[in-house]
């Protein structure tokens, strides 16, 4: 018998130094996949391709967004110039709105609020590095300002200034005021309506403070740790409500008011050290405007970056805006992850279906974050603000 030769014996080495590599790859290849996948859910989720990308100014810094007149155009604001108008279809504003009166602006804020009819436009704004504040209501036909109101909050070392919102039928404002807490004025004239106090031993937080008007004469605030709702006809405290069971306080830009302003989805974010927040995904809580009453919370799964080989923070919801048939939530989601080279921070569009409280739209990931959201008027576009650009989505349900 002819003994073996030994070449024979490096071939089968080779062979199976080849598998076991095979094997290797195919495994670093499967968990990669899952890392870039979005981590979403075990349901199909479809994805959410941006339609254009805007860059409306080098100052935007994550303005929140607005649509007017059918989405035809946006609202988008420079920090320095304030407000303009964007066209669908230009990359950059074509128009902006008449100065403020009484002098230089220094700063405008970060939140601009447009009316639901497309008639008004009001921002914060500051004179001086070190004060004078105030608010300027805008009427979007002619761009002239309508009124000025000097007694906005001053900004937080944020530099984000005061949320606004318009009531469900566009009658009367909101926003913050220095010591008066929550001013509510007419629209039209700017006349004071009414001054909402917060409960005692309720620190407003006017760096994470969001404002939005409901059904039945009543307005929200949520602050960090707190959602305060009152009764505008007699300016009294209706309820207060902490945090759900297992989350440690609320997120995001703004709150949404569905179901004909009857229902709010306010994002929040778990409870615990940070090993354990990690772990936990970030939830959109619902609840009764009327009584107060939970009804339920809808979980957005975390962020993993793309190619991180793990989450180093838990996802937050920055924002969050509801579609006008009362069917979605539109949710602006960010995370970190821990790549190669470093923590970089990367966000993605998420949208909601009420009906069975599961996610079935969902963006690739994008670097830098998504930090606002706006939906337009017929639900046909979402627009989603990074640092410096704002990028434009076609909803699928209008395609």
């Amino acid at each position: 018998m002819s003994p073996i030769r030994p070449a024979c014996t490096h071939h089968v080495l080779l062979h199976l130094v080849c598998r076991v590599l095979a094997w290797l790859g195919l495994g670093l290849l499967c968990l990669a996949l899952n890392t870039a996948g979005e981590n979403i859910a075990a349901h199909s989720v479809m994805r959410l391709p941006v339609a254009a990308v805007f860059f409306p100014s080098a100052n935007l810094e994550c303005t929140v967004p607005a649509f007017v007149r059918d989405g035809k155009v946006a609202v988008c604001e420079d920090r320095f110039t304030g407000p303009g108008f964007l066209k669908m279809g230009v990359q950059y504003p074509v128009k902006k709105l008449k100065p403020v009166p009484g002098g230089k602006v220094w700063r405008f804020g970060l939140f601009s609020a447009v009316s639901s009819d497309g008639r008004f436009l009001a921002t914060t704004f500051r004179r001086t590095k070190n004060g004078g504040c105030g608010l300027c209501l805008w009427s979007l036909a002619t761009r002239q300002p309508l009124w000025v109101e000097r007694d906005a909050e001053p900004w937080t070392r944020f530099g984000v200034g005061s949320p606004i919102a318009f009531s469900l039928a566009n009658r009367y404002l909101a926003y913050f005021a220095k010591s008066d807490g929550i001013v509510v004025r007419d629209s039209g004239t700017g006349a004071r309506h009414a001054t909402l106090n917060f409960p005692k031993g309720i620190a407003p937080g006017y760096s994470s403070q969001r404002i939005a008007f409901a059904a039945d004469g009543r307005i929200i605030s949520v602050t960090q740790f707190h959602i305060v709702c009152w009764d505008i006809a007699t300016e009294k405290v209706a309820w207060v409500l902490p945090p759900p069971t297992g989350l440690s306080g609320f997120s995001g830009f703004r709150v949404a008011v569905i179901r004909n302003g009857k229902e709010l989805a306010v994002a929040a974010y778990p409870a615990g050290k940070l090993a354990v927040i990690r772990k936990r995904a970030p939830e959109i809580a619902l609840y009764d405007v009327k009584t107060g009453k939970a009804l339920g919370a809808i979980s957005v799964p975390a962020v993993v970056g793309r190619g991180a080989r793990r989450a180093t923070n838990f996802s937050l919801l920055t924002d969050i805006a509801a579609s006008q048939d009362g069917r979605y939530l539109i949710v602006a989601e960010n995370g970190e992850g821990r790549f190669p080279r470093g923590v970089a921070q990367v966000g993605r569009l998420v949208v909601v279906g009420l009906a069975g409280h599961r996610i079935m739209y969902a963006s690739g990931l994008r670097q830098g974050g998504l930090w606002s959201v706006a939906i337009s008027p017929d639900d046909s576009f979402v627009l989603a603000s990074e640092p410096t650009r704002l990028l434009l989505f076609r909803m699928p349900w209008r395609l």
